[in-house]
Order: structure tokens, then C-alpha cells, then sequence
């Protein structure tokens, strides 16, 4: 059976993250990370591949938030 949430730390990164974003946005998550949270397996790496933020208008936002390089990283 899936988990309901996402385990630590990632649970509280993206809780950092609901956090400070002031508005919603829907990030649908690919590849390892997705596959990870579907079934509960280890992460091998520390990065969660995305296909699209919704809206689109916030992509620069989040990347700027919890980008490469950002207070989160």
C-alpha cells in the first residue's frame, strides 16, 4: 500500500516549502522521486524531478525557493 506522505526530510522540505510559497502550486513529480513516494522504495539521490509546476508562472519562484544554489538546497 502506497504511503500517505512523503517520508522525512522530504516531508519537511516540502512543508518548507507550502510554507513560504504565498500561493498554490501543484508541482507534478517524475522519475525516481515519484517512484520512491508510489511504493515506498529508498532514494538513491536528493533531487525531485519535476514535469510541470502549476501555474506555470511560478516555475521561477519555486526553482528560486528550493532551486540549486537556494537557502533550501
Amino acid at each position: 500500500m502506497p504511503r500517505r506522505g512523503p517520508p522525512e526530510s522530504w516531508n519537511s522540505f516540502l512543508a518548507d516549502i507550502d510554507r513560504t510559497l504565498n500561493h498554490p502550486v501543484v508541482l507534478n513529480c517524475i522519475g525516481g522521486f515519484a517512484i520512491a513516494m508510489l511504493y515506498g522504495l529508498p532514494r538513491p539521490t536528493v533531487d525531485i524531478d519535476y514535469l510541470s509546476v502549476v501555474p506555470v508562472q511560478r516555475t521561477t519562484a519555486l526553482q528560486a525557493l528550493a532551486g540549486e544554489g537556494s537557502a533550501l538546497h
